[in-house]
Parts: C-alpha cells; sequence; structure tokens
C-alpha cells in the first residue's frame, strides 16, 4: 500500500535535511513524499531538489506564501496514495513509523489510525515524554478500534488537534471531504476536529514515533505569538462546531465539544506574550466568543479542565484577570516545590534525582538545610547540566552513593512512576525511594 507523505514547507533549511533523511529511511519503502514549499526566502527549495535527484520518491511543489493549510490541500490534490499523513518540516520521524501505522489501519480498516510523540525542546535540545499528545486513558478499555461514539466526551481530548501524529486513509478523506483552512495560524484545528469524529474506526500505535519541535521561534507556533493577535483558533472552532451541527453530530459530542473550547481558549491565552494581545483576544472571548461557542450555558460541573480560569474570565475583566493571577502566583510559587521534608522525616542523608525546574528548587533548600544531608543529585541528562556547572552526576553511577533515600524531583506522576521503576531496574530498594503520589 502507498502512503502520501505531505509536508509544508517555509524557510526550514536549519532543519529538513534532518525531517527528510528520517522519511527516506522509513522501512516501508512504498511512499512518496509530497514537499509543498510555502514560498520560502531561504534554502529550502534548493535542499528539496537534492533530495529529489537522489530518491524519485521526492516530489516538489511551489506557491505563493499561503501558509501550512493551503499547502497541505494542495498536495492532497497531488496524492496518489492509499493512506496520508501531514508532517512537519522542522520535525523528524522513527524509521518505522509509517509501517507501524500502516499495518494498524490495515489490521483494524482504520480511517484514522494515532500515535504517540516526543516533544524535543529547540532551545535545550531536552527530549521529554507529554501525557497529553495521545491520552490512553481515553481510549475504551480492551477496544483496538473505536469511535466516537464509544467516548463522546474524550473524542476531542483523546489526541491534540494536529495531524503529525495520526495517519488518514484516503478515502475517507475523500468521501468526507476533509480539508485544511487557509487560515495562518490553526488551519488544521477544523480537520483534525471533524476527522476525529466522522471517522467510523480510529485505532492506535502505543508508541512514540514523532519528535515534535517546540520552542522553534522561526515558526507560527512560537513567533508568531508575539505579534497581531490572532482568532483564527475561534474561526476554527466556529467552523467545526457548525460543522457538526450540519451533519447532526453536535448534539453527541456537545460536552466534549464545549471542554475543548475551553482548553483552546486557555492555552491562547497562555500563549500570548504582548499585554495588549492578550487584552484583546481576552475581552473578545468574553464579551462575544464564548457565547458563539455555546460556553455560558455550559453546566459547571461538565468542565473538565480548566475550570477555575474558565470562571474567572467570565468574572474579572482582562486587567483584573492579570493582577489577580499575579497575585496568586506570588502566593504559590515559593511554596510549589517546597521539600518534602515531612516525607522524608529523619532520614538525613538524601540522594536527588532530576535536575529540571522542581530538582533545583529542592537542591537549593537542601543546601541551605542543617540537618539534611545532600550526599549526590542525578539526572539522565547529567551531561548538560555538568556543562553548566551543576554538580548532576550519571544515575548509572548511584550504587556508588550511600543514602538514606532519594527523592524524585519531578511534578508529573506518571513520569515520576516511570523513574521509580528506573531505579529499581538498576538496583535501588523501592524502600528508599520517595516520590510525590
Amino acid at each position: 500500500m502507498k502512503v502520501s507523505i505531505v509536508i509544508p514547507c517555509y524557510n526550514a533549511e536549519k532543519y529538513i535535511r534532518q525531517c527528510m533523511d528520517s522519511i527516506l529511511s522509513q522501512t516501508h519503502k512504498e511512499i512518496e513524499v509530497i514537499c509543498v514549499d510555502d514560498g520560502s526566502q531561504d534554502k529550502t527549495r534548493d535542499i528539496i531538489n537534492q533530495y529529489q535527484v537522489k530518491d524519485n520518491r521526492v516530489m516538489l511543489i511551489c506557491q505563493e506564501n499561503s501558509y501550512a493549510g493551503v499547502a497541505r490541500n494542495n498536495g492532497i490534490k497531488q496524492a496518489t496514495g492509499d493512506y496520508a499523513v501531514f508532517l512537519d518540516s522542522d520535525d523528524y520521524f522513527e524509521t518505522d513509523m509509517v509501517e507501524l501505522m500502516l499495518k494498524s489501519a490495515q489490521e483494524n480498516c482504520a480511517d484514522i489510525v494515532l500515535c504517540d510523540a516526543y516533544y524535543l525542546n529547540n532551545l535545550t535540545e531536552e527530549i521529554s515524554e507529554p501525557t497529553w499528545i495521545l491520552r490512553k486513558d481515553f481510549i475504551p478499555e480492551g477496544k483496538k478500534v473505536f469511535n466516537y461514539k464509544d467516548i463522546p466526551e474524550g473524542i476531542f481530548s483523546i489526541s491534540l488537534s494536529v495531524p503529525w501524529n495520526k495517519m488518514f486513509k484516503m478515502e475517507f478523506m475523500r468521501r468526507e471531504k476533509l480539508y485544511f483552512q487557509d487560515t495562518q495560524r490553526s488551519n488544521d484545528e477544523f480537520f483534525v476536529g471533524l476527522s476525529m469524529v466522522v471517522a467510523e474506526k480510529i485505532s492506535f500505535v502505543d508508541k512514540r514515533l514523532v519528535y515534535y519541535r517546540t520552542n522553534n521561534l522561526a515558526s507560527l507556533q512560537g513567533y508568531g505569538m508575539k505579534h497581531a493577535p490572532s482568532l483564527d483558533f475561534f474561526y476554527a472552532l466556529r467552523k467545526l462546531m457548525g460543522e457538526l451541527i450540519i451533519r447532526d453530530l453536535f448534539d453527541g459530542v456537545s460536552i466534549g465539544f464545549a471542554n475543548k473550547c475551553i482548553s483552546s481558549c486557555v492555552a491562547t491565552l497562555r500563549k500570548q506574550t504582548i499585554a495588549e494581545n492578550f487584552s484583546y483576544i481576552y475581552n473578545y472571548l468574553k464579551e462575544t466568543g464564548f457565547e458563539q461557542l455555546g460556553l455560558n450555558n455550559i453546566n459547571e460541573n461538565d468542565i473538565r479542565n480548566n475550570k477555575k480560569v474558565f470562571l474567572d474570565i467570565k468574572k474579572y475583566d482582562a486587567i483584573e484577570y492579570l493582577f489577580y493571577s499575579w497575585k496568586q502566583i506570588q502566593i504559590t510559587k515559593a511554596e510549589r516545590y517546597v521539600f518534602p521534608f515531612a516525607s522524608v522525616g529523619n532520614r538525613q542523608k538524601i540522594a536527588l534525582y532530576a535536575a529540571g525546574e522542581v530538582g533545583r528548587s529542592y537542591y537549593h533548600q537542601l543546601v541551605e538545610a542543617t540537618y539534611y544531608q545532600l550526599v549526590g543529585w542525578y539526572d539522565k541528562d547529567y551531561r548538560k547540566y555538568a556543562d553548566k556547572g551543576k554538580p548532576v552526576l550519571n544515575p548509572e553511577d548511584i550504587s556508588s552513593c550511600e543514602f538514606d533515600v532519594i527523592v524524585i524531583a519531578i511534578d508529573d506522576v506518571n513520569i515520576s512512576k516511570n523513574v521509580v521503576e528506573y531505579l529499581v531496574g538498576i538496583g535501588v530498594p523501592r524502600d528508599k525511594i520517595y516520590a510525590r503520589s
């Protein structure tokens, strides 16, 4: 089965080689790679041309700068595959991504296949394993295939509203007339949201197959928030709502849609870096947007995420909210990462695992403590921290350290659990490990 890989490209010369190498090295060879250059002003086209010469599976389409949604639609028009994936030019991928997703699609006759992904921090080069890209807790227990009827309140939450961790059956896309919007931002919100509801069969691969680059200041997501405020996300949600109503599907997913809207609104506000932009979007949502999205009459018991933020927005104007939030931060920030002295008790010799924000906070508290003794600080990225002058050690050497307890300084409970199992696996007694539950 041929798979069409559509990649919108814009000024991607810094990352496109890593992206293309990971795609052309896929273990499934029956692919066509459709690169759609969106008016790049750097050497992106030249680099893609070099790949074209070496591999006849690569196609280059050029367009004036019209943004990723138009580029993806133009790629779809040229696609001849049985399935399609829509990848980004600054990301890269496990070499068995296409093979595993295609296998799941074929075995389950799926319209959509989901997978998990890593986050790659473009500034620090840290790779993390977020829990929200593929929410496995929403997958119906014991089911390999599902659709919105199985999880009406969770269909919009089971995966991010992005195309790059999904494979789509081409016949399904054409039958349902799915397309990307031509907006500057949020052009995938409508496509992904609608496809997840209209799909008859959705399957998944329980592996992280994508390395998604974050903090890329050259991208629209990283760079665009510094400029004029955009309501593209809101218009995409309104478009999705209208289409679901037309297709007589909205009532079945209304609660899930409301929660999706709240999360999207809050996420957009959190990305703003200019006060005027924040106030503009905040006031629009409060005065008009929430009403148009049907959020003003939502039962508070049906709100799953960001409940307090949503209710506060309805209560305060923008300036009041910013001041209120700032005051709350001052109260809670100092308390957020307080070392768990009460839980550690009288165990004096303490080792510390993780050197992120929580770890650094714990470290400074332990250094200043008079009763406790910090005997070792460990992190899998010890080289990076050591280069910055921090006394962080290789966790593989932890057996040479004498400690009463090792405290895991990680705020995410799921990641913390994985670290516990890792430590047990290298010989640390479970009763000598403390992790926040």
